[in-house]
């Protein structure tokens, strides 16, 4: 009798998910997570699900006391995890982006890191989202591969629509608009498939952010007033924010300001509302931005200097390398050079750490400006040429048309007759395509049609409503009626059939778990040891803080091919002496990072506690020690097994360095001039003659030389339209392009030329680029 229990469950399931279809109002959270996990009636069920429709509604103090609340009721480790996704949730709406990723670490160590999990999976996308708050991209994009990963292995739509979100708002933060749209729209795809209309919302109003920016406005305020339709009818309060913000873009972009300044002000009062910081200090930079263009300067500094604070404090360096921009435009407006030169610089840094190829685009336009107005007329056209490639390459015709202009002023005062006519017609051409005149009558249009529509809409939900009522009553009696009979009638059979069938399924299922649970552990196993060791690959690389204390600027990127890398840099004091060491391993991945862990762990016994300072030395001892590691054999010299290194040691009370070079080279900057310094042309291993000592080199510098040190995986990287390596001679023409800048700038100028020469190409090998400025 036991075996029937759970059949006449299930029809009794069945029957009543299919009486109650027409009164659900549930949606994809429920129906995907919360009901799936937890069942539908449990008390743990109902709590998560008040404290998920408080947060759609910005109700966030409500939604956290029932999480508090429920810590204390539920203590299970799949409760106490779900609970924790959803206050990482409220913690990112608060801005509080790193307490936001604890939370999701916990719950996923909760868990004990089951990565099938539906809440790991959430678990895992809201610390991606924060990570990229928190300009962590590469880290953020990773993650979200992952959730990719798995979600389409065992089907999770619901976690796979949300990551795909995910990935195209990181592409959106970087500026490649062109990317996050083909990622929102595979969102979209899943969304519609699994009607989920919250995220639906969301995928709509970021697709017309995209759209706007590749200035295709009209499409771009269809998908906004979509998601503002659907964010209005469901009570989606910080949605709708975030919607209103969308549609401030496409109305600032046409120059219908005053709409654009209506459109913000509402998104600041539900930002407000919610205390939401990072929210607040978006709408202080946009109303900044309009004021500015409305003329209203000194109100608009005002602003932008609230939001530069605000998000400074935030930590969102995005938005003050664009509040940096915007105070410099303001100043350049009103002729002030030298604090325009200072905030665009400050801005163009920014950028570049965090990739904002548009955001450099729009630096250098704004360099190109100043440098017009300073009559430096040879640097205003090379940082305007600069813009106007990137922007094309970017498909921005907004940036192209803004580059178009100065570059025909400038070519103008040079005289130059023939191109800055050819500039000035392409900036025509472009102004005359986003600006037509007819576009102010047509979006006014649009915007009376969408509210009609949105009255006309209520008033069919209202009658429907009414009609279902009266339907669903008059149906109640006659379901019953009709699935009971039905149930007798099929019972009996029904069960016969289905107690032969559960013991064949029965038994072909465990079969399939074991296997299954075998193969799993075995690749959490290795996946969790191979992310270990990244973890403490990275736990002994050096504080960057450091150097910066002994140097005038340090700069460092640090890029693996691989999750573990075969490149290291590793440093330490002796005395009043700093030690630095650069080295390249073989390989890349898992045997680079045992060489790499290898070398180090020799420098630490050589240097620190053998307290050796010549660098020569060191590296004599140190291939030895290899040699010995590895037990390499005579017969395996050629094999090159070991490592390529750079060994400084820099004397400040002597304004002395000293240096030993493994097969390897380092670019020295002294005032005008540039030297290429190669070392030994054999590495640290069974390579060569053993009886050949490496050189010591001694050279003295001053205040402000500057050194570049850098791995292979720089030079030997693929790319360019001929696909040939990056090359030697590349480097150095651009290290003497931008020899008098700070070292962090050139570095900066090298990784910018490097990701441009490579391009969507397979990155070759791990990537380590160090400057230093003395």
């Amino acid at each position: 009798m036991n075996r029937f229990v759970p059949i006449l469950s299930l029809f009794f399931v069945l029957f009543s998910a299919y009486y109650s279809h027409a009164q659900s109002t549930e949606d994809c959270e429920h129906r995907f997570m919360i009901h799936q996990q937890f069942g539908k009636e449990s008390s743990i069920s109902k709590a998560l699900s008040s404290i998920h429709l408080n947060i759609i509604k910005g109700k966030y103090k409500e939604a956290q006391a029932t999480i508090t609340d429920s810590k204390k009721k539920f203590k299970a480790p799949n409760e106490t995890a779900a609970i924790l996704c959803y206050e990482a949730n409220i913690a990112y709406n608060e801005s509080q982006y790193q307490h936001s990723i604890d939370l999701c670490n916990t719950a996923i160590q909760l868990m004990d890191r089951k990565m099938t999990d539906p809440y790991v999976l959430r678990a895992l996308n809201f610390s991606a989202k924060a990570q990229g708050a928190l300009n962590r991209y590469d880290d953020a994009m990773k993650t979200v591969d992952t959730v990719i990963l798995i979600a389409e292995e065992i089907e999770d739509q619901y976690n796979l629509g949300a990551a795909y979100y995910y990935l195209g708002s990181f592409y959106s933060d970087l500026g490649d608009y062109s990317t996050c749209a083909k990622y929102v729209e595979k969102s979209i795809v899943i969304r519609n498939k699994i009607k989920d209309e919250i995220g639906l919302a969301a995928c709509y109003s970021f697709l017309g952010l995209c759209y706007s920016h590749l200035d295709n406005y009209f499409l771009g305020i269809d998908y906004i007033q979509k998601s503002i339709a659907i964010r209005e009818r469901i009570g989606d309060k910080r949605g709708l924010a975030n919607s209103y913000l969308t549609m401030y873009r496409v109305y600032f972009e046409l120059g219908e300001l005053e709409k654009a300044l209506d459109s913000e002000k509402k998104s600041l009062k539900i930002c407000r509302e919610l205390g939401d910081q990072q929210c607040i200090t978006g709408r202080l930079t946009n109303i900044g931005q309009i004021l500015q263009r409305q003329g209203n300067y000194k109100e608009a500094l005002s602003y932008h200097y609230r939001a530069l604070a605000l998000s400074k404090q935030l930590g969102i360096k995005n938005r003050v390398g664009l509040v940096h921009e915007n105070i410099s435009r303001l100043f350049l407006l009103q002729g002030k050079l030298t604090p325009a030169q200072a905030h665009i610089d400050s801005s163009l840094v920014l950028r570049q750490e965090i990739h904002d190829k548009e955001g450099i685009a729009s630096c250098l336009i704004v360099s190109a400006s100043i440098l017009l107005r300073k009559g430096d007329l040879t640097n205003s056209i090379q940082k305007g040429a600069e813009a106007l490639a990137l922007a094309k390459n970017l498909k921005l015709f907004y940036l192209q048309k803004e580059a178009h202009q100065i570059l025909s002023q400038a070519y103008d005062n040079q005289g130059n007759a023939s191109l800055a006519f050819d500039h000035f017609k392409d900036f025509v051409t472009l102004k005359d395509s986003l600006f037509g005149i007819d576009q102010s009558k047509e979006l006014v249009k649009q915007e009376l049609e969408f509210n009609f529509k949105k009255r006309e809409e209520k008033q069919q939900e209202a009658q429907q409503k009414r009609e279902e009522e009266t339907r669903k009553r008059s149906q109640q009696l006659w379901n019953i009626i009709l699935f009971g009979g039905i149930f007798l009638i099929v019972i009996s059979g029904f069960l016969a059939l289905n107690i032969w069938l559960y013991r064949q399924k029965n038994r072909s299922q465990k079969e399939l778990m074991v296997k299954n649970a075998i193969i799993e552990e075995q690749h959490k196993e290795i996946t969790d040891s191979i992310h270990y060791a990244q973890q403490i690959q990275h736990a002994v690389l050096p504080d960057i803080t450091h150097f910066e204390k002994f140097f005038s600027r340090f700069y460092v990127h640090y890029l693996p091919k691989d999750v573990i890398s075969g490149d290291f840099y590793w440093g330490t004091h002796q005395g009043k002496k700093l030690v630095l060491a650069v080295a390249d391993c073989t390989g890349h991945g898992v045997p680079g990072g045992f060489m790499s862990m290898l070398g180090i762990s020799l420098l630490n016994e050589l240097i620190i506690e053998r307290k050796m300072t010549r660098p020569n030395e060191v590296l004599d001892l140190l291939r030895e020690k290899v040699i010995a590691s590895l037990n390499q054999k005579a017969a395996e010299r050629e094999a090159r097994d070991g490592m390529d290194m750079s060994l400084f040691v820099f004397d400040p009370e002597k304004q002395q360095l000293t240096y030993s070079l493994a097969n390897h080279r380092f670019f020295l900057i002294q005032g005008e001039t540039i030297s290429e310094i190669k070392g030994d042309r054999f590495p640290i291993g069974a390579y060569g003659d053993f009886s050949t000592s490496f050189q010591l080199n001694t050279t003295t510098f001053s205040k402000g030389d500057k050194i570049i040190s850098f791995t292979d995986g720089v030079t030997d990287q693929f790319g360019g339209s001929k696909q040939k390596k990056f090359g030697i001679a590349q480097l150095r023409k651009i290290i003497e392009q931008h020899k008098d800048a700070p070292v962090d700038e050139i570095c900066g100028q090298l990784r910018m030329a490097l990701e441009k020469w490579s391009k969507e190409q397979e990155q070759t090998d791990d990537i380590t680029l160090i400057g230093i400025e003395l």
